[in-house]
């Protein structure tokens, strides 16, 4: 009985792993199947499960040998059809005739068994009861055959001999055991197929979302993310400061729920900073979902509006006290000059020649301030920005005589803008005189001219002090500045200029390093060198 039941074993799990073998093929088998194709795949590995059955058949007893290929066609003609059972059955038998012996005749008849019964089986639900019935109706079908049509031969196997009964049990049993293996692993298997095409499916979705989405497990490791939220984070890993955000450290820990939470952190991709907005979305069993809107031009966008409203509301706010104050200047310094070249005023020559000088600095203010409220033209021209940086470093020089300065242009050569150059020269003036400015014991002041996407970027960056982290929010704002005899307008009107021309300005400095402010013009406003040249000979 041991080793009944150990052939019994061994011989099941082997079938079973042929019958998967029809389920999951091997990668060079696998391939969907056509419509009303014939499959092929299952034929071979039930043949093969079959043929082994009957290569190594079941031991009941000494002498007495049974296997279970009945079975395995018979299963095959009930699920697949009759015509499959008998190519299956027929393979077996020529494999039974190649091996030759007594058993032929019994293959032979078992086989025949076997496909009968599949007419009466087909369409029948395949249940315990049905499937029993089935190997039972084998089983009854072999001893009918061996008892009286071809005669007990094995030693032992009489018409009253118990190891029937064995017998019987196993073919049985083996219909359940190879039917329900099958279905699982065929179940097992459309699952797996389905998942894998609805994973493919949200994996594209996610794809097109545009929003950035991250999955951390409940340790706040990353699990996974889209294309967007790689984008955001400008890299493989989540930015320490949204664990460092004490709303989403305690949502994490908590797992709550939260919305837009805005986030700042420093992005390679966006010079200086990004800015995000992080909703949170627990997920059962643990981890978490993060939501990434990245809004660092919108919030960018808000900014310069926010600037240009104030600048147009404190331009016509200027220009309507310029108008008022220029012109009793113009009285008050005129009247000046003409009592300062009087004899009788010379012992008061040195008090007016202070007063000129306040009304020139007031002068200079008013100018400031007609230009702050001054509009931006439409007026472009095509130029090379080479000859305007030549222009701008030699009024500079002139200006700054013996400062130290080392000044130098890099960059690509030959660019040429289609923009207001009056506008561009004017940023330009005011950007490398601050450069003097900050290095008055002398220092490097590079001009880096580079194109960038369809437009053209002059950075002008020098290695002065810096500028302090405080400050650097309101480098732009009118009338914030740190000289101490600037009006603080300067920047604030390259800015507008700037912005009039559908450009930005931008800055970015390190306490002790230097500062660098970044002129950018968009497409449209400026061509590098070949497109002009293009354009020239058209």
């Amino acid at each position: 009985m041991l080793d009944f039941m150990l052939w019994m074993f061994v011989n099941l799990m082997v079938a079973m792993g042929l019958g998967f073998i029809a389920v999951y093929p091997p990668p060079f088998l696998d391939a969907p199947l056509k419509p009303n194709q014939f499959d092929w795949r299952y034929v071979a590995a039930t043949s093969v499960m079959a043929i082994f059955c009957m290569i190594y058949p079941y031991h009941v007893s000494a002498g007495i040998q049974i296997d279970l290929r009945t079975v395995v066609v018979g299963l095959s003609g009930w699920t697949r059809g009759w015509p499959t059972a008998a190519l299956i059955g027929l393979v077996v038998l020529l494999v039974r005739f190649w091996m030759g012996g007594a058993g032929v005749s019994v293959a032979v008849l078992t086989m025949a068994i076997a496909v009968a019964l599949v007419p009466f089986f087909k369409g029948r639900p395949r249940t315990l009861l049905t499937m029993g019935l089935m190997g039972f109706l084998q089983a009854a079908g072999l001893y009918v055959g061996v008892q009286v049509l071809l005669g007990a031969r094995a030693v032992g196997l009489g018409p009253l001999s118990p190891d029937w009964l064995l017998i019987a049990a196993v073919f049985t049993i083996s219909p359940w055991v190879l039917h329900y293996s099958g279905m699982y692993a065929r179940k097992k298997r459309e699952l797996e197929i389905k998942y894998a095409a609805e994973l493919r499916t949200k994996e594209a979705l996610l794809e097109l979302i545009p929003y950035g989405i991250v999955f951390l497990d409940a340790q706040r490791n990353l699990v996974g993310f889209n294309q967007a939220a790689r984008s955001i984070m400008d890299g493989d890993r989540v930015p320490a400061a949204f664990f460092d955000h004490p709303e989403i450290d305690q949502a994490l820990r908590e797992q709550k729920r939260i919305s837009h939470c805005r986030v700042v952190f420093p992005c390679r991709r966006y010079s200086d900073e990004c800015i995000v907005l992080v909703s949170a979305v627990p997920l059962r069993g643990g981890g978490t979902v993060l939501g990434i809107e990245n809004v660092t031009r919108v919030v960018r966008q808000e900014r310069e509006e926010a600037m240009r409203d104030r600048l147009e509301m404190l331009g016509r706010l200027a220009a309507t006290a310029a108008h008022e104050i220029k012109n009793p200047l113009t009285t008050i310094k005129g009247f000046m000059q003409l009592l300062a070249s009087k004899s009788e005023f010379a012992p008061h020559r040195s008090a007016f020649t202070l007063v000129q000088g306040e009304a020139d600095h007031i002068n200079r203010v008013v100018s400031d301030l007609l230009e702050l409220a001054g509009h931006g033209t439409d007026q472009t021209s095509r130029f090379g920005l080479d000859d305007l940086l030549l222009e701008v470093l030699k009024v500079m020089e002139l200006q700054f005589p013996e400062s130290g300065v080392l000044a130098s242009v890099a960059g690509v050569d030959g660019l040429v803008l289609t923009a207001n150059r009056k506008s561009v020269k004017q940023i330009l003036k005011n950007l490398v005189a601050n450069a003097y400015e900050a290095l008055p014991s002398g220092g490097q002041l590079t001009v880096l001219r580079e194109p960038q996407g369809d437009g053209v970027a002059i950075t002008v960056a020098d290695t002065g002090s810096g500028i302090a982290p405080d400050m650097l929010p309101l480098i732009f704002t009118p009338y914030m500045t740190t000289k101490a005899t600037g009006t603080g307008l300067g920047l604030a009107i390259s800015h507008k200029l700037a912005l009039d021309m559908g450009g930005r300005l931008e800055v970015a400095s390190q306490v002790g390093r230097g500062s660098s402010f970044c002129l950018t013009l968009p497409p449209g406003e400026a061509l590098v060198a070949g497109a002009a040249a293009a354009l020239m000979k058209d």
